[in-house]
């Protein structure tokens, strides 16, 4: 009884990036079984008559290396079984190696995996962009490893807290990337490790108490009194009028720009006296369903009576790039006399401290509002801002009970 090892390109599973996986291929008295080796390469790169990766490709030495390491792990393997003299099959023999094999495990392969599952569930507690920042992480490590490493995967066991370091400034140098960008990457490489740790690849957290002090950015929003400044000014260009309705629309629903685009007229419904918004949000895939203010109503009306005819069939509100958008918010600023930077992000910022938090409204009403996906997010991204609400009601709730004890 013997073994036959053979690699393979599979070319049914194209990748992103233009490159093919390598699988190995085991042979034992007819029964047969594959093994993705963690490697992949594009078409051209591969010796199919050699099962090697061709001399022309940079990586080549280190990748036939892995592809050699693994060969004899196998052999190794079959021959330990051998020894045993216990009968045995070519599932049993890729069993064996699967739990030799964890420590064998590449950053690519659980990525890849991860990314696999990501595109499967958009819609489904993912969404696209999701899927597309992910991806740009993933690339980020291949860019730093062929730039620092003269490679494009790194095995699981080599990770540590030197890398994690690296590569936090490659992003830095190379990208040119501040804080809070490279702490996302960090984020979702996170992601990755925990995954890796719960299929049992990794035993603990290579990158433990690796830190990334995150910058925090200022919170842009329009006070009440500033928001009635775009609010009472007459504009007679249509272009920037439009946008002033769209503007004020969001600062009264706290919907992002991609929402406003997204809305379709099924979207929102009158029922019960009110008028609800009720969509999916396309950042978390979760359902939304939202009671908005008589404000938002009546500039949704004026959009309607005064653009109805650019308004598409299937969409609720007029379209335009948020390029555009961003561009005529500053000279909309600049027209009513608004010192800070208008974009289409104040104006959620808006809705949620300008217009919520300063009127007392629960931090658990703000954040069913704003359709976060759990509390926790509302509080940690509004935690100053909702100690000036408390201390605000502390004042408040001091000055009734005086006025109780005085009676």
């Amino acid at each position: 009884m013997s073994v036959s090892i053979n690699f393979w390109l599979r070319k049914s599973q194209a990748r992103k990036d233009g490159t093919y996986p390598i699988y190995l291929a085991l042979n034992l008295e007819g029964e047969k079984c594959q093994i993705t080796t963690g490697i992949t390469v594009k078409d051209k790169e591969w010796n199919s008559k050699s099962q090697s990766v061709r001399k022309s490709s940079i990586l080549a030495d280190v990748q036939n290396g892995n592809l050699n390491t693994l060969k004899i792990k196998v052999l190794k393997k079959y021959n330990e079984l051998q020894l045993k003299g216990e009968p045995f099959n070519v599932h049993m023999l890729k069993d064996a190696l699967s739990e030799n094999g964890k420590n064998l495990a590449t950053l690519g392969k659980v990525f890849d995996e991860q990314l696999d599952k990501i595109e499967s569930l958009i819609g489904n507690g993912y969404s696209k962009p999701t899927l597309v920042k992910y991806i740009s992480t993933r690339e980020r490590i291949r860019d730093f490893l062929l730039n620092k490493h003269r490679r494009n995967d790194i095995y699981l066991y080599e990770l540590n807290y030197k890398f994690i370091e690296d590569f936090s400034y490659y992003l830095r140098i190379a990208y040119n990337n501040g804080d809070t960008t490279i702490y996302k990457h960090y984020q979702r490489l996170k992601k990755i490790i925990n995954e890796a740790i719960h299929a049992g690849y990794l035993l603990k957290d290579p990158f433990h108490g690796f830190k990334i002090k995150q910058g925090k950015s200022p919170l842009v929003y329009l006070t009440l009194e500033e928001l009635n400044k775009i609010e009472i000014k007459v504009i007679s260009n249509s272009r920037l009028q439009k946008v002033q309705l769209l503007f004020l629309f969001a600062s009264y629903t706290g919907l992002s720009f991609k929402e406003l685009a997204n809305l379709t007229p099924a979207n929102y419904i009158q029922n019960d006296g009110a008028n609800w918004i009720n969509m999916m949000r396309q950042k978390t895939g979760r359902h939304y369903r939202i009671v908005i203010l008589p404000q938002a109503v009546k500039y949704l009306n004026e959009m309607r009576d005064k653009f109805g005819d650019e308004i598409p069939a299937k969409k609720l509100l007029p379209q335009i790039t948020n390029q555009k958008y961003n561009a005529y918010l500053k000279e909309l600023g600049d027209i009513c006399g608004i010192s800070k930077n208008l974009t289409s992000h104040v104006a959620r910022k808006t809705f949620s401290i300008g217009i919520a938090l300063r009127s007392k409204v629960s931090i658990e009403l703000l954040s069913a509002l704003l359709g976060h996906s759990n509390i926790r997010v509302t509080t940690d991204y509004y935690a100053k801002i909702t100690d000036e609400v408390m201390l605000s009601g502390i004042k408040d709730l001091a000055f009734q009970l005086e006025a109780i004890k005085s009676q």
